[in-house]
């Protein structure tokens, strides 16, 4: 069997289809979003943003590569604002998620 590996730009390696763009016809609170965080660090902005994007979420594992695995469960559903000032009232990203 012949195959290549592919060069991903570095647009398309941070790209990740969803499994809907339209989240108002998925069950709301359904799925755990898994993903690697290669430098074992806990939640990105990013990361908030789209657990608090999609409905359809309900929860956000990150596995590290050392081994460490953290989740974070939705609660009270934030707006981009609400974690913009989470974020920059706290000087760490894990000291700011446990303020929520």
């Amino acid at each position: 069997m012949n195959t290549t590996a592919k060069s991903l730009s570095e647009s398309q390696m941070y790209h990740i289809p969803f499994f809907a763009d339209d989240t108002s016809q998925t069950e709301k609170n359904r799925f755990i979003f898994y993903h690697n965080h290669p430098f074992s660090g806990s939640f990105s902005f990013k990361d908030m943003r789209t657990l608090n994007s999609f409905e359809s979420l309900k929860e956000m594992v990150a596995v590290g590569h050392d081994g460490t695995v953290f989740s974070l469960k939705v609660g009270k559903r934030l707006t981009d604002d609400e974690i913009k000032v989470l974020f920059s009232d706290c000087g760490t990203e894990p000291e700011s998620l446990k303020n929520l």
